[in-house]
């Protein structure tokens, strides 16, 4: 729940910063439409896309009640590859959306490489932070969180420990971690998660993997 409030407030700051950094038109003819449609917002989801129950699914969520709330346009999409973000970011700024955000991690260096083209379109980003003019960052200290998570979890995770009603841990105090998918923002939750867990128990074994996807959950089963 707290993350979803910081990132629907994230994203309604972006859309209230727009009225202030949209004013003028680009004489350099950029192609930067951004005054034009200071209400448009568009949305480049992270890897997984929608129905992931997490990020990508509270972005959404937190839009649909910005175009309630705050009377915005927007327009989502679910790139199939991380390499596709420059396409996004300049297809969007092209056509004049006010606001573009992506919620990719590994987008930081295309939008670091097209803002600059596009001076009066405001870029967001999430969970990193690019200095530069127009570009609005809202970094999540989600290390913080999962050292939390590991710490406790290494804790409980002893010898024959009960963690649950009538399931306890295998003896070795091994934990393990699987997450959705494998990218930066992923590896820096879990480097988080490893760092608590071993400043609970030094000699405990963090285990790690990657589903590949937030919706098939077979390989989490095997």
């Amino acid at each position: 729940m707290k993350k979803k409030l910081s990132l629907f407030l994230a994203l309604a700051l972006m859309v209230g910063m727009l009225a202030g950094c949209a004013g003028g038109k680009d004489s350099s003819g950029s192609g930067d439409k951004a005054d034009d449609n200071s209400k448009k917002v568009a949305l480049i989801c992270a890897q997984g896309g929608l129905g992931d129950k997490s990020f990508n699914d509270m972005a959404k969520k937190g839009l649909d009640e910005a175009k309630e709330k705050l009377g915005v346009e927007y327009t989502l999409v679910e790139p199939t590859e991380v390499s596709q973000g420059e396409t996004y970011l300049r297809q969007f700024a092209d056509a004049g959306y006010g606001l573009v955000m992506t919620l990719e991690y590994g987008h930081a260096e295309a939008v670091e490489k097209v803002c600059g083209d596009y001076p009066n379109t405001v870029f967001g980003v999430f969970n990193m932070v690019i200095d530069k003019p127009n570009v609005a960052s809202a970094p999540f200290d989600m290390h913080h969180s999962s050292y939390l998570a590991g710490l406790a979890a290494a804790m409980v995770a002893k010898d024959g420990a009960p963690i649950i009603d009538g399931v306890a841990t295998r003896s070795g105090d091994v934990i393990g971690v699987i997450c959705g998918l494998e990218s930066p923002g992923f590896r820096i939750f879990t480097e988080g998660f490893a760092q608590g867990a071993h400043a609970a128990n030094p000699d405990v074994k963090v285990l790690m993997d990657f589903n590949g996807g937030f919706t098939d959950t077979q390989n989490v089963k095997a």
